[in-house]
């Protein structure tokens, strides 16, 4: 506003002297005079004195001191406890199917059903044999005994006892190859029912009703998996696994003494139930440099599925942490820095080492005290070696005194 009421004064007196130097000309005057009349009117004029402009204002706060709760992220997939896949163990033709895909089954819960007719007569046939093999080794056993009667009067030679006794011996091993056919026989009718190895949630049925299966080998009809609790496995680079070593942080199989985690899932959202690591692997994973660890969730309402993306967020307290905002933060060739307010509000430089970001902001490892005064706003208009007009955060800014000849906005 200054500048403009002294740019306008300047005009107006410039068009002032056009107009009186033409019409003096045109009355004859010498110019000689009206050079003399000239500079003796522009000294009459106030003098114009340079007015040094007041120090920019800034926005100042001190940084937040005390407690932050610092997130240590790793990323990882979800996988069940228990995954089976079922597959039919005999060749037959599937005759029902006992379950709504998609659907939680129970350990035994009956899936499908192969027709029975073969098997069954094939169970029938193996009893046949085992009873004509157990008659048979009978009467093997009956001869064995009059041999031997016979055998002791002198009546038979040593060499028919013995042919006697070898008999006996084909016919129980013929009896005991039964038994073991009707063992199979009865295996594999009971193969016709196929029912759940395990308690879980169940996939579509990957082969119809009247297809035939196990032709080929064991057919996949469908598959199950466990729900309740969840696997979560994960990755921990080495540098952070050397800090959970150091620092005492081990997987542990006793829930009570494990290392407590909460988990983030996909949409950005914590998941309600805690878990705990209870597995990290024996070796660093040479071409990743990563270990591979593993979290146990529990899962009652069954919002977590095999497979998710998820990130395992350990929690450490520490105490006396600086924090500052990390917007304010600045980089250089020297590296991170902020601009703090010394004494006579004289900006300076002070270089930073940076920590992890936490709720409050961003942690300062080194370079700054709890009493320093830092530039949180304005920052453009500061610069090393300056001064500034410290406002301190949230307070009414200071309105300027208006220059002589102005008039405040």
């Amino acid at each position: 506003m200054f500048l403009v009421a002294r740019w306008y004064s300047a005009y107006r007196l410039l068009l002032f002297l056009l107009m009186t130097t033409v019409r003096y000309i045109a009355r004859g005057i010498t110019g000689v005079t009206l050079l003399v009349w000239l500079m003796a009117l522009m000294g009459c004029g106030e003098r114009n004195t340079f007015q040094e402009p007041p120090p920019p204002a800034v926005t100042v706060a001190e940084p937040y001191h005390g407690p932050v709760t610092v997130y240590t992220i790793m990323t990882g997939q979800t996988a069940a406890v228990d995954m089976v896949e079922v597959r039919a163990r005999v060749k037959g033709f599937l005759e029902t199917m006992d379950f709504e895909p998609g659907s939680l089954v129970e350990e035994g819960q009956l899936l499908f059903t192969l027709q029975k007719e073969e098997f069954q007569a094939d169970l029938e046939a193996a009893m046949g044999a085992l009873a004509s093999a157990q008659a048979k080794a009978k009467l093997e056993e009956t001869t064995y005994q009059r041999n031997q009667q016979l055998y002791a009067n002198e009546a038979i030679s040593e060499l028919d006892l013995l042919a006697s006794k070898a008999d006996l011996d084909l016919a129980l091993g013929n009896v005991e190859q039964a038994q073991a056919a009707v063992s199979t026989a009865k295996l594999n009718l009971g193969y016709t029912e196929i029912v759940a190895p395990i308690a879980g949630r169940i996939s579509r049925e990957l082969v119809g009703i009247g297809n035939l299966v196990g032709a080929d080998g064991n057919t996949k009809l469908t598959s199950i998996v466990s729900m309740d609790p969840m696997y979560v496995y994960f990755t921990i680079d080495e540098r952070t696994m050397l800090q959970f070593t150091k620092g005492g942080i081990r997987p542990r199989q006793e829930v009570k003494e494990a290392p407590r985690v909460s988990l983030v899932l996909a949409d950005g959202e914590v998941y309600a139930q805690e878990g705990y690591v209870d597995f990290a692997d024996n070796r660093i994973n040479s071409e990743t440099g990563t270990l591979e660890s593993r979290a146990v969730f529990p899962n009652p309402d069954f919002i977590l599925l095999p497979g998710l993306f998820a990130k395992v967020r350990y929690a450490q307290v520490k105490e006396n942490s600086i924090v500052v905002p990390d917007e304010i933060l600045q980089r250089d060739l020297a590296g991170s820095y902020v601009l703090v307010v010394g004494t006579d509000n004289v900006v300076a430089r002070r270089g930073v080492t940076k920590g992890p970001l936490v709720e409050q902001g961003r942690v300062i490892e080194k370079g700054l005290e709890a009493n320093d005064v830092i530039i949180v706003a304005g920052m453009q208009r500061a610069r090393p070696g300056g001064k500034v007009t410290p406002q301190r955060a949230g307070a009414e800014p200071a309105q300027p005194t208006p220059a002589k000849g102005e008039t405040q906005q």
